[in-house]
C-alpha cells in the first residue's frame, strides 16, 4: 500500500507545483496591470511623477503637460512584466495539454483524483475506470482507492441510486471490472471484506414484452434480474405473472452474474380486454458462506403495457425463401450426449447462422421434432430475431423434458434419427418486434455426437434436488423497482 502510495505522489506533486505556478504568474500579470492604481491621487502618465502639490497639468519633473484632469489619474501598467508572466503561464498550461495527449488526462491524475470523477460520467464505460482498473492490474492501485471505488459504486449518486437501471448501466458496469479481483482475494470461502458491501444491493429486475398481441395468444415475458453481489453467487428467481390461471416458475442460476439472458415466461392465453402484463418477481441469494440455505432478497411488482386486437397474420407476414431455409438447416447443430453430469443430453441450435441480412427483420419460430424411425421422441420450440443485429439475449426455447428424459435413454445408434423442423408463427411473434415471420419445413438427417466426460454444469436450470423450502421474501426487504415499470 506505502509503495502504490508513493508512486502516485509525484502525480501529486506535480499537479500542486503546476497549480502554483500557474496561480503565480497570473498573479503577476494581474499585479502588473491592474494593481497601480492613482486611487485618488494625481500623477504624471508620463514619468509617474506625483503631481499632488503640483498645479496645473504640467509635470515639474519631466515638463509633460497631460491633456485633461482624467490622464492623470492613469492605473499604471507594467506590460513587459504582465506579458511575460502570461506567456510563463500559458508555457505550462501548453506543457500539460501535450503530456495529457501523450498519456491521457487520466493518466495524469491521481487515482483519488479519478475516483472523484466517477459521478460525473453518466457511463462506467469511461477513461477514468479503465485507468483505475489498469492501474489496479499493474500494482499501483492501493487497497485504500479500491476500497473508495467499492464505496462509490454502493453508494451511488442522486441521478443513479442502487436498484435502478441508471444505476446499472454507470456503477454496475464498474464493479464487474472489479468484482473478479476481490473474488480472487478470497482466503477460502470466506468473502473479502472488500465484498460484504456488495450483498446490501439490490438487484436490477426489468421485464420485456412484444407490445401487440393477438387474442388467445400465450404471450412471452422476458424477466432479467441483474445483481452484483459477491462473484460467484447463486441466483433465484421466483416469478409470477399477475393473471387468472398462471403458474409462478422458479429458474436457478448457477454463479452467473449476472444472468447473460433474460428468462422467458409464457403467460396463459391472453383475454381480449387486456391492456398490460403484470409480474411479481421474487429474489434470492445464496453464497458459498451460506451453503444450501437461500437468502430473501427482495420482490419486485413490474408491469409493461400491451393491446390485444387483430388476426395473427395481420401482425406478422410469413416469408420464404432457399437462402432463408439453408440458414436454418445450418443453425441446427444437434444431439451432444456426455457419459454423466446434470443434463447429459442436449439439442443445440445456434441462431448465429441467420445473423445475415436476408433475414433482417424476421423473426423465427419453430416447432423441431426428433424422429426415431418415424416416430416422435421429443419436441422441442424455438424463437429468434434473425437479422445482421441479432443478439444472444433474443434466443428462447422450450423442450419436453419427458421426452428428454425418454431420449437420454435410448440407443442414438441404433435405428434411423431425424429432426422435423416446422415454422410456427405463434412462436415467432415471441421473439419480438419484427414485421415477417419465417415459413417453411424440412426434415434432416439428426447429428449426433457422443462426448467424453462430464457434461459441463448449466448455467441456469429449472429444478434442483434438494426443491429447498426458501422463505418469501417481505415486502420492505425490496419495493417496487426504483424505475418504476418497465416496458419493451
Amino acid at each position: 500500500m506505502v509503495s502504490a502510495l508513493l508512486q502516485e505522489a509525484p502525480l501529486w506533486l506535480g499537479w500542486l507545483v503546476t497549480l502554483a505556478l500557474v496561480s503565480l504568474t497570473t498573479f503577476i500579470a494581474w499585479r502588473a496591470w491592474f494593481a497601480d492604481r492613482a486611487d485618488g491621487r494625481r500623477r504624471c502618465p508620463r514619468c509617474w511623477y506625483d503631481m499632488a502639490y503640483s498645479e496645473g497639468m504640467t509635470c515639474s519633473e519631466c515638463g509633460y503637460t497631460a491633456p485633461n484632469e482624467s490622464a492623470l489619474a492613469r492605473t499604471r501598467r507594467h506590460w513587459g512584466r504582465g506579458f511575460i508572466a502570461i506567456l510563463a503561464a500559458a508555457a505550462i498550461i501548453v506543457f500539460v495539454y501535450e503530456r495529457s495527449v501523450q498519456v491521457g488526462w487520466t493518466g495524469l491524475l491521481p487515482s483519488r483524483a479519478l475516483i472523484w470523477t466517477l459521478p460525473l460520467f453518466s457511463s462506467g464505460n469511461n477513461d477514468a475506470v479503465v485507468q483505475l482498473a489498469t492501474r489496479l492490474n499493474q500494482g499501483k492501485l492501493s487497497d485504500r482507492n479500491l476500497q473508495r471505488i467499492i464505496e462509490s459504486c454502493t453508494d451511488g449518486d442522486r441521478g443513479a441510486r442502487p436498484g435502478s437501471t441508471a444505476w446499472a448501466s454507470k456503477y454496475g458496469t464498474i464493479l464487474d471490472r472489479f468484482r473478479p479481483v476481490l473474488a480472487s482475494r478470497r482466503s477460502g470461502s470466506e468473502l473479502y471484506d472488500m465484498e460484504r458491501p456488495l450483498l446490501n444491493l439490490p438487484p436490477v429486475i426489468t421485464i420485456t414484452a412484444r407490445e401487440q398481441w393477438p387474442a388467445g395468444a400465450s404471450a412471452r415475458i422476458a424477466v432479467q434480474a441483474l445483481n452484483w453481489w459477491p462473484f460467484g453467487s447463486d441466483t433465484q428467481l421466483r416469478i409470477a405473472p399477475l393473471m387468472d390461471g398462471a403458474e409462478p416458475v422458479t429458474a436457478y442460476f448457477r454463479g452467473l452474474n449476472p444472468p447473460a439472458t433474460p428468462f422467458s415466461v409464457l403467460t396463459p392465453p391472453l383475454e381480449a380486454d387486456r391492456t398490460s402484463l403484470e409480474v411479481e418477481v421474487a429474489t434470492y441469494r445464496r453464497t458459498s458462506q451460506t451453503g444450501d440455505e437461500w437468502q430473501p432478497v427482495s420482490v419486485s411488482r413490474l408491469s409493461v403495457p400491451i393491446s390485444i386486437g387483430g388476426e395473427l397474420t395481420s401482425m406478422i407476414t410469413p416469408v420464404s425463401g432457399r437462402d432463408l431455409d439453408d440458414a436454418i438447416r445450418a443453425s441446427i447443430i444437434g444431439l451432444r450426449k456426455w457419459n454423466g453430469g446434470a443434463i447429459p443430453l442436449r439439442f443445440y441450435v445456434n441462431p448465429r447462422q441467420t445473423a445475415i441480412s436476408a433475414f433482417d427483420g424476421v423473426a423465427i419460430g419453430y416447432i423441431s421434432e426428433i424422429l426415431h424411425d418415424g416416430q416422435v421422441v421429443l419436441t422441442d420450440q424455438c424463437w429468434w430475431m434473425g437479422g445482421t443485429g441479432i443478439s444472444d439475449i433474443q434466443f428462447g426455447s422450450w423442450s419436453d423434458e419427458g421426452g428428454l428424459k425418454k431420449l437420454a435413454e435410448m440407443d442414438l445408434r441404433a435405428g434411423r434419427w431425424e429432426v422435423r423442423i416446422r415454422s410456427d408463427p405463434t412462436l415467432a411473434i415471441r421473439a419480438g418486434e419484427a414485421p415477417r415471420c419465417w415459413e417453411g419445413q424440412f426434415t434432416i438427417p439428426l447429428s449426433f455426437v457422443q462426448v467424453p466426460g462430464v457434461a459441463p454444469e448449466p448455467h441456469w436450470w429449472m429444478d434442483e434436488e434438494e426443491s429447498p423450502e426458501t422463505p418469501r421474501p417481505d415486502d420492505d426487504a425490496g419495493a417496487d423497482s426504483p424505475d418504476g415499470p418497465s416496458g419493451g
